[in-house]
């Protein structure tokens, strides 16, 4: 841990806010739409600002730099995870805002809102939520566990 590299953002207007989480994929064995990549969710979560940003080259470039992930329908929202499966380079993302989770099946070039099966599309009772934490089967990605509030007033 001698080599410390700081990490700069790409995006001058809104530089690295709290992090959240971290999510990495080495060059081996990973996607190459994620191979070598950093994955930095960020946030503010009582202002929620924020957002998700890949680090590109994470370990090979020499001077690693922050971009922001704009196809996220919420690019500059608080995210609270960021699950990776590096096989596939499928990203699960779960956001403090309305709505809560997204699905990147691309390394997070494109954005899909999840929605979770009940009478009316959603979490019971809610048409749309915000995720306070989400976490990935490790044997099968596509298998998600997220929690989230009744109500979007606060985590708790």
């Amino acid at each position: 841990f001698d080599d410390r590299v700081p990490i700069a953002s790409s995006d001058e207007a809104h530089a690295l806010a709290s992090i959240q989480d971290l999510a990495y994929c080495p060059a081996a064995g990973s996607a190459s739409s994620v191979a070598d990549t950093l994955f930095v969710a960020t946030g503010y979560l009582g202002l929620v600002q924020g957002g998700l940003y890949a680090v590109r080259n994470a370990t090979t470039g020499e001077a690693p730099v922050a971009t922001p992930l704009t196809a996220l329908p919420f690019a500059d929202r608080a995210v609270t995870d960021v699950v990776v499966d590096c096989q596939t380079g499928a990203l699960t993302v779960g956001a403090a805002s309305d709505p809560g989770v997204f699905h990147s099946s691309d390394g997070g070039a494109s954005f899909d809102e999840v929605r979770f099966p009940d009478d009316d599309d959603g979490i019971p009772g809610e048409d749309s939520f915000q995720a306070a934490a989400i976490a990935a089967n490790p044997e099968n990605p596509d298998h998600i566990v997220v929690v989230a509030n009744e109500n979007d007033d606060s985590f708790g």
